[in-house]
């Protein structure tokens, strides 16, 4: 396998794992309130790991929890896409933030 091929391959699981994560909590009825993501959103919008990134299957750019779908193996940022991370109730800031 191509080392581009596998890179896109890591990828996307990472993708599918998130979704997973966040379709579970759609169908659980894991949401945060308003204004825990409400504040959460704030904190990650000042954070310095947060990503603004727009990537190739979005129509505009959105914020991210460091890189976008990558592999972490710093504990500061996780890959997520904030906008969903912060509204599942049982996620976490991988800095403990909230």
């Amino acid at each position: 396998m191509s080392f581009a091929l596998a890179q896109l391959a890591r990828s996307a699981m990472v993708g599918v794992h998130g979704s997973a994560k966040y379709l579970t909590a759609l169908a659980s009825r894991d949401w945060a309130s308003d204004a825990a993501i409400e504040n959460r959103r704030a904190l990650c919008l000042n954070c310095p790991t947060r990503k603004r990134v727009q990537l190739p299957c979005m129509d505009a750019k959105a914020d991210w929890c460091g890189p976008p779908l990558e592999e972490h193996k710093d504990p500061a940022s996780c890959g997520c896409l904030i906008y969903g991370k912060t509204a599942v109730r049982s996620e976490a800031c991988p800095q403990g933030k909230w």
